[in-house]
C-alpha cells in the first residue's frame, strides 16, 4: 500500500508541471462542427481533438488510427506502446 501512495504522489508531482488545456467555448464550437461532420471516433477522443484544433496545437498521441480521421488535426506520434 505504501508503494501505491508513493506512486500517486509522484504522479501528482509530475502533473504539476503539465499544462492542461480547457474544454472552453472555442473547443465546444469546434466539437459541434466535428459532430456535424459525422467522424466516427469515440466521444472523448473527439473532445480531445476539438481542444487541440481550437488551440491550434499539436496532439501528441499513440492513437493515430482514430485521430488521423480528423481533417486539419496536427499529430505527433510518440508511439512507444
Amino acid at each position: 500500500m505504501l508503494l501505491a501512495y508513493a506512486k500517486l504522489q509522484a504522479t501528482l508531482e509530475f502533473f504539476k508541471n503539465v499544462r492542461s488545456l480547457a474544454f472552453d467555448q472555442y473547443a465546444i464550437n469546434c466539437y459541434e462542427d466535428l459532430i456535424c461532420q459525422r467522424i466516427r471516433i469515440g466521444t472523448q477522443d473527439l473532445r480531445i481533438a476539438a481542444i487541440t484544433l481550437s488551440m491550434n496545437v499539436i496532439l501528441v498521441t499513440c492513437n493515430r488510427n482514430d485521430f488521423e480521421k480528423l481533417p486539419n488535426l496536427r499529430l505527433e506520434d510518440w508511439a512507444m506502446c
